[in-house]
């Protein structure tokens, strides 16, 4: 296993614990206000810190046990850190000014760097119905990004200048619910619970 899987992995830990107890605004923990805190859907590492993209807020920087909003971006799904006054950001599909888009943070001010969701339903990669959920994204070198956009069944290329390559589409595909059911414990044979009827 990698090292750099490894140190993912073990913040991913860190911060799954981190985020179901984030502090709401009244903690004497936070360096700045952070309320209305959503589900945490994107983790990564910074230099001394976890960075959370929090979806009811934004982008979060847990450091030495404190909490910061470094970028106010409600519907965020994903970051990667650039460097520490450098981020980029996802957020995902819906219909405020701020869904499907990919996001430039410098110095916690928030720039659009590429309109993800008017790519989906220009070019519509997957030739289904217009659904654009980016939900992954990952800096690479060159001063492009790559992401993964769920809804449209596509990985894409984004260029510097905010122009967006297709460099893939994947296949719609059913995923067996059993492994996580068997976690639940639900049962076999009779009507099980709600969290076992999906």
């Amino acid at each position: 296993m990698s090292r750099r899987l490894f140190s993912r992995r073990a913040a991913l830990a860190v911060a799954l614990t981190v985020a179901f107890t984030l502090p709401t605004a009244a903690d004497s923990t936070l360096t700045r206000p952070v309320s209305n805190a959503g589900p945490v859907f994107g983790i990564t590492t910074g230099p001394g810190e976890v960075i959370l993209a929090d979806a009811g807020q934004g982008v979060v920087r847990l450091r030495h046990l404190k909490t910061e909003l470094v970028a106010a971006l409600p519907g965020v799904t994903d970051v990667d850190v650039l460097n520490p006054n450098e981020m980029i950001a996802t957020t995902g599909g819906g219909a405020t000014p701020t869904s499907a888009k990919l996001w430039r943070i410098s110095k916690g001010k928030v720039s659009l760097w590429a309109d993800l969701g008017a790519f989906e339903a220009t070019v519509n990669p997957d030739g289904a119905e217009i659904n654009p959920n980016p939900f992954d994204v990952q800096a690479l070198p060159g001063g492009r990004a790559l992401v993964a956009d769920a809804g449209a069944n596509a990985l894409l290329l984004v260029q510097p200048d905010g122009t967006i390559d297709w460099i893939a589409t994947l296949p719609n595909e059913l995923v067996s619910t059993a492994n996580i059911k068997s976690l639940f414990g639900c049962p076999a044979g009779r009507r099980p619970p709600a969290i076992c009827r999906r």
